[in-house]
């Protein structure tokens, strides 16, 4: 397991550590990263054996879907996303942000997207080109780890590379379904079910 730190706040270090990590990704490892809410684990989302250790990593139901991390809307429509028009209007507002929002995939069934709102994890999406399969850092059920090592300590088998930025102290990401026009507020976060209607309802007018 590497360990990698972005506290010295360089540019040029981010960058090494964005490289390292998405190395790692590319040849279909786990990574432990900070987002603005939470760390997370992440993989590639084309790739069944690093969701599979993920799984066991977390003791995590196989029933239970991942998040899609992407870079963008457009993105995540090449890869089965297919928002309707409300899902399009709330992610112009609060993308990139901590929403994870819920929409039909191409493939059958649903996709919880995220366009996180951190510039290390961005960074990584962008050296990457392809989305990340992401779910928080902690065993099913447990609570959420503020800090790497914690999150590390967890879980069950430990990831190919831990990215460190310190303490998050943020909050977990508003979960919101979208399914033909109707928006259901799974889990409230930061962004509240005000905000999202609020939006919806504007863009009306």
């Amino acid at each position: 397991m590497r360990k990698l730190s972005l506290l010295s706040g360089q540019a040029s270090d981010i960058r090494g550590v964005v490289e390292e990590t998405a190395d790692v990704l590319e040849k279909g490892g786990v990574a432990l990263i900070p987002t603005e809410t939470v760390y997370g684990l992440v993989c590639r989302w084309d790739n069944g054996a690093a969701k599979e250790k993920i799984f066991r990593m977390k003791n995590r139901p196989r029933d239970k879907h991942f998040q899609m991390l992407a870079v963008s809307l457009a993105q995540a429509e090449e890869w089965g996303y297919k928002p309707d028009e409300a899902a399009r209007k709330i992610a112009a507002v609060f993308f990139p942000g901590a929403l994870t929002l819920i929409a039909p995939s191409s493939f059958g069934g649903h996709i919880g997207l995220r366009v996180p709102d951190h510039n290390f994890t961005m960074a990584l999406l962008q050296k990457t080109l392809f989305p990340l399969a992401g779910t928080s850092a902690n065993l099913s059920g447990e609570a959420i780890s503020s800090d790497s090592a914690d999150a590390v300590s967890s879980l069950l088998e430990q990831p190919d590379i831990v990215v460190d930025a310190g303490r998050i102290a943020g909050v977990p990401s508003t979960v919101a379904k979208i399914a033909n026009g109707l928006v259901e507020i799974i889990r409230e976060g930061a962004i509240t079910k005000k905000m999202i209607f609020e939006t919806l309802f504007a863009q009306r007018q």
